[in-house]
């Protein structure tokens, strides 16, 4: 005898497990996010006061410096004594927080790229999944990527792609999409008057970029929609060029 238990029950309780395993990452990524944000406070508040810190120091030196103090040691007060002293420690404060404040700032460049590495790399677990996930879900993943894409500021959008590259085991597919997108990136940062130089002579950006012209796409306001197109756009070109199974061609699952 069977447990009883139906193939349509066996789904749905497989979608509960689902859906319970989905809200508790969500959960642990919102805790995740509320603590990063907290430290994020705390680290430019700490460079805040740092920064305070040179500030007033090298005022309160200044204004020690000032008092009127003989070059010879021999008539010093006990006064003069204990200013000199405090501007010695002064000083001395002063060298070690400044050192520190630019360690501090030097290594903050570092420090966003792996907090944003970190967020990136945890987009795409939870978004394509395993290696495999992500090549058997082409559709999907390229319509998720492209949204994200869109939210993600310029600066790390290569991190993004490195980062996708090694999600996808570099997949051929996964590959030629994503040099297509990128090609259209480029070309949204092109106007009318961009030269055509070394950087920028594939052919590609250039055709995109009068493609979004023809369409009356506003480049710096592109939707889903019209980036998903213009991507399409490229593809096609390529595939003009060198046919269904030509270099640079790319397709969709059916």
């Amino acid at each position: 005898m069977g447990s009883g238990i139906s193939i349509e029950e066996q789904k749905r309780q497989q979608a509960k497990d689902i859906e319970r395993e989905l809200l508790k990452r969500q959960e642990q990524y919102e805790h995740e996010d509320a603590h990063e944000k907290e430290m994020d406070v705390l680290h430019v508040e700490h460079l805040q006061e740092s920064a305070t810190r040179v500030k007033n120091l090298k005022k309160e030196i200044a204004a020690l410096k000032k008092k009127n103090i003989p070059s010879s040691s021999l008539t010093w007060s006990k006064a003069q004594i204990e200013i000199l002293a405090s501007i010695d420690y002064k000083e001395h404060i002063l060298k070690q927080t400044e050192a520190q404040l630019k360690k501090d700032l030097a290594e903050e460049p570092e420090r966003l790229a792996d907090q944003q590495r970190t967020k990136i790399h945890r987009w795409l677990d939870d978004t394509l999944g395993t290696n495999e996930i992500a090549q058997q879900q082409f559709n999907r993943g390229t319509s998720e990527v492209i949204k994200y894409l869109q939210t993600l500021e310029e600066e790390w959008q290569d991190m993004f792609f490195d980062e996708l590259f090694d999600k996808t085991n570099r997949d051929r597919r996964w590959s030629l999409w994503a040099i297509h997108v990128k090609i259209v990136l480029e070309a949204i940062d092109m106007t009318p008057d961009t030269e055509i130089t070394a950087k920028n002579k594939d052919r590609r950006n250039i055709y995109a970029f009068h493609y979004m012209q023809r369409k009356g796409y506003t480049s710096q306001k592109l939707n889903f929609t019209q980036f998903t197109d213009v991507v399409n756009a490229v593809n096609y070109l390529a595939i003009k060029k060198g046919g269904d199974t030509g270099m640079g061609v790319w397709h969709y699952d059916k």
